[in-house]
């Protein structure tokens, strides 16, 4: 029986000895920078396929937790040849105002109050980007 097992095993072992005994060579650096130009182009040019929806929550509180101000924002946010174009398509805003909370669904033509315009502010400027992509370089630590 153990010598069945060792003939059934041998082309196993053999292929795997096969494997390890010949190593591949490095590829030369100009070939490596070839196929990196080639998906560097393939990414740009699939980069136009991908519109998306981006949802954004900023809230204002007082100390003790109590909700001020808080603004939900839907983007479309569609790719160009050089830049992103980031677009406004939902807003709805909850503020505190005299005792109880008001529901809005389009952006005031006045001010509100000042925590509203706080956490408008951040919320128009987030995202807001020189990128290609619209994602802002400061978000990450290492690109500061």
């Amino acid at each position: 029986m153990y010598a069945l097992l060792m003939i059934a095993a041998l082309p196993f072992l053999g292929h795997h000895e096969a494997a390890r005994a010949v190593p591949k060579p490095p590829l030369p650096p100009s070939v490596i920078m070839a196929r990196v130009a080639a998906n560097q182009d393939r990414s740009n040019k699939l980069r136009a396929d991908y519109v998306y929806r981006e949802s954004v929550r900023v809230a204002s509180r007082k100390a003790g937790g109590k909700l001020m101000c808080e603004e939900d924002g839907e983007f479309l946010i569609v790719p160009g040849p050089s830049s992103t174009t980031r677009k406004m398509t939902q807003i709805a805003i909850r503020y505190w105002h005299n005792g109880k909370y008001i529901n809005l669904y389009a952006k005031p033509a006045k001010d509100l109050s000042v925590d509203c315009d706080i956490a408008g502010s951040f919320l128009g400027s987030y995202g807001e980007s020189k990128s290609k992509n619209g994602i802002e370089m400061d978000l990450f630590p290492p690109h500061r």
